[in-house]
């Protein structure tokens, strides 16, 4: 199963953390576990190219991932960064309605609904 931690600072989103495999068919067959590497490492392309920022992972371990706003950001590279991260989670938050029994969130907070 994929686990998903999504972190919060006041309400307001700073990171997450995928990790694990889906297990939902054959390696390079697995479309959960591709939608959610998609997902996640989109964040992390649109967080560097968006907010002109460094690499923010070298090299990808398997089974994890995980991209947390750095520190130092200006006010509009800040809303950039909160929007890429939103639009990640909310893209895993779908996938996992459509596929509940190979994710699991855990949101400290957030206010996305499955609805």
């Amino acid at each position: 199963m994929i686990q998903v931690e999504v972190y919060r600072k006041k309400g307001k989103i700073c990171g997450f953390k995928v990790e694990g495999h889906a297990d939902y068919a054959r390696e390079g067959e697995d479309i959960v576990c591709a939608a959610i590497s998609a997902l996640s490492l989109t964040g992390v392309f649109a967080s560097e190219k968006l907010c002109n920022l460094s690499k923010q992972i070298t090299q990808p371990e398997e089974g994890l991932l995980s991209l947390e706003m750095p520190t130092g950001l200006d006010e509009q590279q800040q809303q950039t960064y909160e929007i890429i991260l939103e639009t990640v989670i909310i893209g895993i938050y779908e996938t996992a309605k459509n596929y509940p029994d190979y994710i699991n969130i855990e949101d400290e907070g957030g206010e996305y609904s499955w609805n």
